[in-house]
């Protein structure tokens, strides 16, 4: 087929012949063929092919009603004429098909407005006065009031997206044009027309129209323009999506959530994060059951229903909004309570294990059997045992850790809540690899595999890095090496100041580095000296072999014993050897404090030269590898540290006038 370029000669037009009316008819299941001469249908030959001549008048110039400007058309193939697509004429405007019933005396108090001309042509078939749009461009114009008042319109749009549009806009545009009532007659969603259901495919199904505009719901301009679809038919029952979700929910031996965007499956008394394929897969065994279930009943339809991607999104779409299913939007992130109680626990405090839940307090440890009642995406991988011990693993944690056995307990212990109420980042320094192997692999079988990671540093200053943190509890990085780029190293050091510097009920990653030395932190780590807890490795123990899994109900009262100690005192614990590394990470980051603790001794009556003070600050920076400051600065950084000192000018001896730092003094003046 070729498109014509050119407006076509209309005064060649012909009528079509008997053969052609009757073949058509019959085609498109036409009741008869008069309804060609409703719509004055007639042949054209346009560039040597032979198309049907469907007028369409122009929306524009209304009063024009017998003078029709806009052409629909559509090739005849031999006897046969196709009308499933019907493009305009070039340069001809957007109009209505079938206007001539509304002007003439047998025009009903019911009007009916479809999508396509075909549908118009099977329900003026059926007996109904129907009229169509040309394209989704045309419009209504006011000069066409007249033949809508005081008269009922039923709007039948096809059952796709496109529909859906259409139903809205035309509805809410025939109700202000004074219809007496406008109703939307939806139909049923497509069972085996995966394009979309128009009015067409539903009468070949065996619907009722009639039936149909009984259930149409009233245009209401208030509230939602889309009403639900209803049961037209007991064939289709089980195909509309809300009737596949309900039967899902009934069907599933789990419990779904839809919260946040995120599906959340409760199976065997704990909560887990499923993605879209997951899901899929159980709606379609779910959907066999169906099936089997529709067998056994003797149902009409015999036939397994495909579970297509489009089939699947509209029945999840339902699920999605069915009561209890989809969770409300919370300002609080998980976990919290369904269904709160003022004896209810605080969630932030409860620790959810495969057997049930934990409620920590500071002198109490109270269990309470498995519920759905709180909803929580993160679980550990343990059950309670009230008497298990860790023979094994106390005894190496003491020769590996010797005096940072504390500091380590209470940290493994506040990584059993989801609360982020103690915010650090651990340092495991130790030169020997097994040992602080042995200490990540505790980690990673306590919290659980699923909620643990291990990145690089520098990955953290990308939003790519940052979300394979999302979700997870513990991350492992193994090096200290910060981008080249400043920008990149600024969005790092804001990233690690963020989650361990913020107190927060809403989840946080606990970042553990493993080091060989306190050297390898890089310099600009050190300016976050007051959010690392420092855990020191014996070089001279043996670590051995541990198996953590035997001992894991042990290990997790072991943990909880240090976050008991933590909720009592507030903080952890600072042990000598953390101190004395915290004031190394913050001299390194600030020379100048470094240099008045070792060579200054500070006292009201104390004085120096500020000559001789410089040039010593000078040589103590090229002995410890340090860049030396300029004059200005050093004044400033040196009053910032010592805040009791002034600087005045003194005369001397030797008669020169010197600037003279009073209340300070170098130890070997």
């Amino acid at each position: 087929m070729t498109t014509p370029y050119h407006y076509p000669d209309l005064r060649g037009y012909r009528d079509l012949t008997d053969d052609q009316r009757r073949s058509w008819c019959q085609k498109h299941k036409l009741k008869h063929t008069g309804i060609l001469d409703i719509f004055h249908i007639k042949a054209l030959e346009v560039d040597g092919l032979l198309c049907a001549i469907i007028p369409a008048w122009n929306t524009a110039a209304p009063r024009q009603l017998k003078c029709p400007v806009a052409w629909a058309y559509a090739p005849i193939y031999g006897d046969e004429i196709n009308l499933r697509r019907l493009p305009l004429l070039p340069y001809s405007q957007p109009g209505l098909v079938g206007l001539g019933q509304l002007a003439g005396d047998g025009c009903s108090q019911k009007i009916i407005v479809t999508q396509g001309i075909l549908d118009s042509l099977r329900a003026v078939s059926g007996g109904f006065t129907a009229i169509c749009p040309t394209e989704e461009k045309a419009f209504w114009h006011c000069g066409l009031d007249r033949f809508i008042r005081e008269k009922t319109v039923y709007i039948i749009a096809d059952r796709d997206e496109t529909g859906e549009r259409f139903n809205r806009d035309w509805s809410k545009t025939l109700a202000q044009a004074g219809a007496e009532k406008v109703f939307m007659a939806r139909l049923p969603y497509p069972v085996q027309f995966e394009n979309g259901k128009t009015l067409g495919d539903f009468l070949d199904e065996g619907g009722d129209i009639h039936l149909l505009l009984d259930k149409a719901a009233p245009y209401e301009p208030d509230s939602s323009p889309i009403p639900e679809t209803p049961d037209y038919r007991t064939i289709v029952d089980d195909t509309l999506p809300q009737t596949l979700a309900q039967t899902f929910v009934e069907l599933s031996p789990a419990r779904y959530y839809y919260y946040r965007g995120q599906w959340v499956k409760f199976e065997q008394g704990r909560y887990e994060l499923i993605d879209t394929d997951a899901l899929r897969r159980d709606y379609g065994a779910i959907q066999m059951r169906l099936w089997l279930r529709r067998l056994q009943r003797k149902a009409m339809i015999y036939e397994r229903i495909a579970v297509t991607r489009r089939r699947t999104i509209d029945a999840l779409l339902c699920l999605a909004s069915l009561p209890g299913v989809a969770v409300a939007e919370r300002d609080q992130a998980p976990p919290f309570w369904l269904d709160a109680d003022l004896f209810q626990p605080d969630p932030r405090q409860v620790i959810i294990l495969q057997d049930g839940l934990l409620a920590v307090t500071p002198t109490d440890i109270e269990y309470i059997p498995p519920t759905g009642n709180l909803f929580a995406l993160r679980s550990l991988p343990v059950s309670y045992d009230p008497d298990a011990v860790c023979p094994v693993w106390e005894t190496t944690i003491k020769a590996l850790c010797q005096e940072s056995v504390p500091v380590l307990q209470e940290f493994m212990g506040s990584l059993l809540t989801s609360r982020n109420r103690f915010p650090k980042l651990l340092l495991l320094i130790g030169s020997s690899p097994g040992d602080k192997e042995i200490l990540g692999t505790a980690i990673h079988t306590l919290v659980g595999h699923a909620h643990c990671t291990t990145v690089p540093l520098a990955s953290l200053s990308t939003q790519k890095g940052v979300r394979r943190l999302e979700g997870k509890t513990v991350a492992l990085i193994n090096d200290t090496n910060l981008p080249a780029s400043r920008a990149a190293r600024r969005r790092v050091l804001d990233y690690l100041d963020t989650i361990s510097g913020q107190v927060s009920d809403r989840p946080h990653v606990r970042l553990v580095f493993r080091l060989e030395s306190l050297r390898q932190l890089d310099d600009d780590l050190s300016s976050l000296a007051e959010r690392f807890v420092f855990v020191h490795l014996s070089p001279d123990s043996e670590g051995g072999d541990i198996d953590v899994p035997q001992e894991l109900p042990g290990i997790l009262n072991w943990s909880l014993q240090g976050l008991q100690r933590l909720f009592d005192r507030g903080a952890f614990t600072e042990t000598a050897a953390a101190m004395k590394m915290r004031r190394w990470l913050q001299e390194r980051q600030r020379p100048m404090q470094a240099f008045v603790r070792q060579c200054c001794k500070l006292g009201a009556q104390e004085k120096v030269k500020m000559l001789d003070l410089q040039r010593a600050y000078r040589l103590w920076c090229r002995r410890h590898g340090h860049q030396a400051v300029s004059r200005k600065r050093f004044r400033r950084e040196l009053k910032g540290i010592c805040g009791n000192i002034r600087f005045q000018r003194f005369i001397y001896p030797d008669k020169h006038n010197l600037t003279t730092a009073v209340g300070i003094a170098l130890v070997n003046q």
